[in-house]
């Protein structure tokens, strides 16, 4: 978990973090530069425009492009939560959410985990699991790859073993950021949920945690 959190980009301050986030914000800068380049035609513009969403706003960005993808999926979840906390029943179809902790969508999982529809919760898990996986990998692979190309007898293994190594690390980082995807994309989905009724109230669901304990 921690290695997970790590690759996301939560991280001490200090020259590295400030480094890491600075080139965050030149990459964020130069697409959004690209994007309203005159000449850019519609179907650049709409790859360009992808590309930003996964980027939240500057004041937001985090050290790696991992940590973004997901913080811009953070963000959409708590937009979702925002426009409906404080509406009334009325305002809201009949059903008025009740704001949890500071209301962001990292204070509702532990609170309405039970109350999750359980294909939604089986999805957000695998994601998040999958994502601790890839990243792992991402980090052994090359260690394992580097230890083989020591220990490998003649140049021509050695250059194999180090592309084979550079290739499943690439591959172990592509599956991080799809797992990132679906992980995100789940989050703005519980969060919609919420909002529209499908989960079970959580200081209902809290109660009725504690009758089944007192019970």
């Amino acid at each position: 978990f921690r290695l997970t959190r790590l690759a996301e980009g939560y991280m001490r301050d200090g020259l590295l973090r400030t480094g890491l986030v600075t080139l965050q914000t030149r990459r964020r800068r130069r697409l959004d530069k690209k994007r309203q380049a005159d000449g850019v035609s519609t179907k650049a513009k709409l790859h360009l425009s992808d590309q930003l969403r996964r980027y939240p706003a500057p004041e937001r960005l985090l050290a790696t492009r991992l940590g973004n993808l997901i913080r811009s999926y953070e963000d959409a979840a708590n937009e979702e939560l925002k426009k409906a906390y404080g509406k009334s029943g009325e305002e809201s179809g009949g059903f008025a959410p009740p704001k949890v902790g500071n209301g962001e969508i990292q204070d509702l999982l532990p609170f309405a985990s039970h109350a999750i529809p359980l294909r939604t919760l089986h999805e957000h898990d695998h994601y998040r699991g999958q994502l601790q996986c890839m990243v792992t990998l991402t980090v052994v692979v090359p260690l394992v790859a580097i230890g083989f190309v020591a220990v490998a007898s003649g140049l021509v293994l050695k250059i194999v073993t180090a592309g084979v190594g550079l290739l499943l690390t690439l591959g172990c980082r592509a599956g991080a950021t799809s797992a990132g995807e679906g992980y995100g994309t789940m989050l703005v989905a519980i969060a919609r949920q919420y909002v529209a009724g499908q989960m079970m109230p959580v200081a209902s669901s809290q109660g009725q945690g504690a009758d089944d304990q007192a019970a």
